[in-house]
């Protein structure tokens, strides 16, 4: 998985970019090679109320870089995206 330039991204204009890579990279493949392909990539994924949610989180300095993919059973494609959190952000 190519996170890009994430240190400078802009979550508004990253976070569908991530999107498009994700479904384009696990179109056709079924929920099992998704999580190992995921979790091969330093993603961490838990079954919750009958989704797949896998993230993987990277701090810097005061500030947590997130990327999160979300597979639920209603829907044909992954949710997934990106955000910057900082400690001390109004």
């Amino acid at each position: 998985i190519d996170f890009g330039q994430w240190r400078s991204a802009d979550p508004a204009s990253y976070a569908p970019q991530f999107q498009a890579q994700i479904r384009q990279r696990f179109n056709d493949r079924d929920r099992a090679q998704i999580r190992a392909d995921l979790e091969a990539n330093g993603f961490v994924c838990a079954e919750r109320d009958g989704a797949m949610e896998c993230r993987i989180e990277i701090m810097e300095r005061q500030c947590a870089h997130d990327w999160y993919v979300v597979l639920e059973a209603h829907r044909p494609e992954p949710v997934s995206g990106f955000d910057v959190m900082c400690l001390g952000a109004l």
